[in-house]
């Protein structure tokens, strides 16, 4: 009886692993059970578990679990969060957004509310940031509305089991509440927590996952999921069903009760992309893995001998039967556990290249552009130049008669004077991997070359393998000292949330296209394209993971020239000319004023809007980084268009009407033209990397210069005829007015005449 306490007691707090703040513990596998839904976050990485309660109010709760793995099982300070961006954001929006998040502070658990004013992590003295919610409404009492049910850690697996209000606001944060349903968009993060930080205010670091926020991710809470319910992905959290559907039938000696949760059989590697696999990056890992499971199987042995022992002990004595029976089970339940225990062996970026599995410090998937195109990459120092980082990238693709590139631009977004290394596969030459320069847009401006970048080393190209994934390497000399890169990027980690690094290599602009590959191997215009700043520096500091990137589709730089020279011209050029021609009425006679006005006005009015539909051409999409400008262009075409409109439904001369209409044209048409020349000068000063070059905006400036010194002249001279006619008009009505008012001319007589009377002054003769 003494070794089955022993036993028990050794591995009941071998369970709870961790210690926790409010009394909070976790007994084995209490920390799944009764969750009735479940989805995969992040593959192999991040899983969430919830089932939707009422409290004695009615109000909805959901008791979320979130699971995730951790880089390794030394690993004491981490948290999962799960959120959802503000009402009206166009994706898994961060600023304004509320979360629940949970982890570890120093091996002890936290949960609260946050709610995420800025992107910058939480300033707790000045109560500004991604805070908690006692600290973003002001209150400071330590209290959020999200209750910590329970925490648990395994390995290098963590879940965090939190209770949150369904549709309520958070006290003092109007327009917080949680949906059940879809209406928000959702997103979720994991990250580090600082190691000098505390349960009462825990700092999240950055977050080296987080939901791409576009398209964003949509998730209804009410709606049943259960992809992954049945199973136990990552050997932590093990839910009713799936307990259910790992139990064993019940030994003769053992009873089963509804109560009891039975962990399920060793779990299998859950199938992963090319660039991402379960594997280990480093032998003696896996080796000491290796020998802890040996252990376990040791301590399994052990410990069914003593059960056996006991259970001899157990027939021989009837008075401790139901103690036994209790023990006996609970052994058991332990013993099952530990055996399905597997080593959580740290998710890996790794790459099959010239036939062999590479490991890399980081990857990412290029989701926009191809086939299941990824790039993983080690940054290391260069021994001889310490001025240099060397960067080894791998690339990998499901690809036939195909290619897909990484370019290097010199300017941002550009493939025009960008290098690229281009991974292409035919049926008919085989696989290659290639240095190309690009000098312009067309295909017969790229050529292969070793200009733009100093790649060091190309390693063939393995495959195409079962899956049609084709892999390449190459090894590239980047231009950045590697020791400030190290060095930054361990700073970021105590330096505010997103705050730039110092190294350019957290932002690095680079550049991806996929495309059709002719039978001779040459390239046709690629069909997808994308471009974004990739964080390479991260590979130093994330573990192996993969990471999210803010990759998005290219812009197209013919729609886009096209469109700022139409719009300028149209919109910038011939209608303010119209303008003028509409002002004109004295200097040139009727109806050649009115001609010049609507013909002019009507030719920029149909090339502004043509550049107005180019601009959407850009992006391929409505949505886009410079609202402001897009706004004010639907705002100018739309008036623009009501402009049009009122001259083919112009009121009669002499009526109301017409009197009304009048002002209304002038004056729509003149804040219309304002409208689109400031339009105009925002599209080229105020968005950051798309200004125009300076000969640009300086040519359509003389340009307007010109139209604006023509339109004073016209001014001027318009000023000048209406003074000279407004002369004639009344020089004329005089005349008319002493024509009226002269005697007749019987009654003009000759002063000389003797027969004449009256005075000799004025010669006119009294009436």
């Amino acid at each position: 009886m003494s070794l089955m306490l022993k036993l028990y007691l050794f591995l009941a707090l071998t369970a709870v692993g961790l210690s926790q703040p409010g009394g909070y513990v976790a007994g084995q596998n209490a920390i799944g059970s009764g969750m009735e839904n479940c989805v995969e976050l992040v593959r192999n990485r991040l899983y969430m578990y919830w089932t939707l309660e009422s409290d004695q109010s009615g109000n909805q709760i959901a008791d979320i679990v979130l699971e995730g793995r951790l880089p390794d099982g030394a690993t004491e300070n981490y948290y999962l969060s799960y959120g959802y961006a503000k009402e009206g954001a166009r994706g898994s929006e961060m600023t304004g957004g509320t979360a629940i998040l949970g982890g570890l502070v120093n091996g002890e658990c936290f949960g609260y509310d946050y709610y995420l004013q800025t992107i910058l992590e939480c300033d707790y003295s000045l109560g500004f940031g991604a805070c908690p919610t006692y600290v973003s409404n002001g209150k400071n009492d330590g209290t959020t509305m999200v209750e910590m049910v329970a925490c648990e850690k395994k390995g290098n697996v963590l879940a965090v089991r939190m209770r949150k209000p369904l549709g309520v606001d958070i006290d003092g944060l109007p327009g917080t509440a949680w949906p059940a349903d879809d209406s928000r968009y959702a997103m979720y993060a994991m990250g580090r927590v600082g190691a000098g930080s505390s349960i009462a205010q825990p700092d999240a670091l950055l977050h080296t996952v987080e939901t791409p926020q576009r398209p964003g991710l949509k998730l209804a809470l009410d709606q049943p999921q259960t992809e992954c319910l049945a199973s136990s992905p990552l050997g932590l959290v093990v839910t009713d069903a799936a307990a259910a559907a790992a139990s064993p039938p019940p030994a003769a000696d053992v009873v089963a009760t509804p109560d009891a949760i039975v962990p399920p059989s060793p779990v299998s590697a859950v199938e992963a992309s090319p660039s991402v696999l379960p594997v280990d990056a480093f032998d003696g890992e896996a080796e000491r893995d290796d020998d802890d499971d040996d252990d376990d199987d040791d301590d399994r042995s052990e410990a069914e001998g003593e059960a056996d022992h006991d259970d001899d002990d157990h027939d021989h004595d009837d008075d401790d039967d139901d103690d036994d029976d209790g023990e006996a089970s609970a052994v058991v339940q332990q013993a099952a556990a530990d055996a399905a225990k597997v080593s959580m062996i740290p998710l890996k970026c790794v790459m099959t290249i010239n036939g062999e599995q590479m490991n890399f410090q980081t990857c990412t998937d290029v989701t926009t552009v191809g086939s299941n195109f990824n790039i993983a990459w080690n940054l290391t120092m260069d021994p001889n130049d310490p001025g240099v980082t060397i960067m080894t990238m791998g690339m990998n693709a499901s690809i036939n008669n195909q290619y897909v590139s990484v370019g290097f631009p010199s300017k941002k977004n550009s493939m025009v004077d960008a290098a690229a290394m281009i991974l292409s596969s035919t049926s008919t030459i085989g696989t290659s991997l290639k240095q190309y320069y690009m000098t312009g847009y067309d295909e017969s401006d790229v050529d292969i070359s070793s200009e733009g970048a100093n790649v060091l080393d190309i390693v063939p190209p393995f495959g195409p393998e079962n899956d049609g994934m084709v892999s390449g390497l190459f090894t590239v000399s980047l231009p950045y000292s590697f020791s400030s890169v190290q060095s930054a990027m361990q700073g970021q980690r105590r330096r505010r949330l997103f705050q730039s690094s110092a190294s350019p290599l957290s932002a690095y602009n680079l550049i991806f296209a996929a495309g059709d590959v002719r039978s001779d191997g040459s390239l046709k215009e690629h069909y997808d394209d994308g471009a974004g700043d990739v964080n390479l520096a991260i590979a130093l500091v994330s573990d192996g993971f993969s990471i999210s990137n803010d990759i998005t589709v290219v812009q197209n730089e013919g729609a886009k020239v096209a469109h700022q020279v139409l719009s300028a011209i149209g919109w910038g050029i011939l209608v303010p000319l119209g303008v003028i021609g509409a002002r004109a009425k004295n200097q040139l006679q009727a109806p050649k004023w009115y001609n010049a006005h609507r013909y002019i006005m009507a030719f920029g009015y149909l090339l502004g809007l043509v550049g107005f539909g180019l601009g959407f051409a850009i992006n391929k999409s409505w949505d886009t980084l410079y609202t402001v400008h897009r706004d004010l262009g639907v705002t100018i075409t739309v008036l623009a268009t009501v402009q049009v409109l009122a001259l083919l439904w112009k009121p009669k001369p002499g009526t109301t009407l017409r009197k009304i209409w009048g002002p209304y044209h002038m004056w729509v048409g003149r804040c219309t033209t304002l409208l689109a020349l400031a339009n105009i000068y925002y599209g080229m000063f105020g968005m950051g990397e798309e200004n125009v070059d300076t000969w640009a905006w300086a040519v359509y400036s003389a340009c307007l210069a010109l139209i604006v010194i023509l339109g004073l002249v016209s001014e001027y001279r318009e000023f000048l005829l209406r003074k000279e006619q407004a002369l004639a008009t009344q020089s004329k009505t005089m005349e008319e007015g002493q024509f009226k008012t002269a005697p007749p001319l019987d009654g003009i007589k000759d002063e000389k005449d003797p027969g004449s009377s009256g005075s000799s002054m004025d010669g006119v003769s009294s009436p």
